[in-house]
């Protein structure tokens, strides 16, 4: 299926990206050096990105604009933990905006209808889950997976 790159800095998360991607027959390579995005991108081939907002050395925003100048017509959807951000403008650069969760539901959405017909998708509005509860889940996973 597609070859997903994923930008972000929560080892935990990206574990589980990578196998529930995989579930669907995505390969799904995970970056969490940010800085050097560009050499990623021109590596192997790249399908679509999944990058997270906040990171450590540069924000999501910096990596985004740094994406669509290197490769523009290349999907990007925003997968952060906070809902705050949904009628920001910049998002007009993703095709996808999604709340992070642990049962990818949404995000898988969002993938098969980029690859299912091309448009963007737009996220539907979710309930606000507390962004405490959301780390809270993180931090407990990560006490139980493997760090790379």
């Amino acid at each position: 299926m597609a070859e997903i790159l994923v930008v972000d800095d929560q080892t935990a998360f990206c574990n589980l990206l990578e196998e529930g991607l995989a579930e669907e027959g995505h390969s799904v390579r995970v970056v969490c050096d940010a800085e050097n995005i560009g050499e990623y991108l021109n590596g192997s081939p790249v399908d679509m990105v999944l990058l997270d907002l906040f990171l450590d050395e540069v924000t999501g925003w910096e990596v985004l604009d740094r994406i669509k100048a290197e490769k523009p017509r290349l999907p990007v959807v925003i997968f952060t933990a906070y809902d705050t951000y949904r009628d920001d403008p910049r998002l007009s650069k993703a095709a996808a905006y999604v709340i992070k969760d642990f049962d990818l539901k949404e995000l898988k959405q969002a993938i098969a209808h980029i690859f299912g017909n091309g448009r963007a998708f737009q996220a539907q509005k979710t309930p606000r889950r507390s962004e405490r509860n959301f780390w809270q889940e993180i931090n407990s996973h990560e006490d139980t997976s493997d760090h790379r």
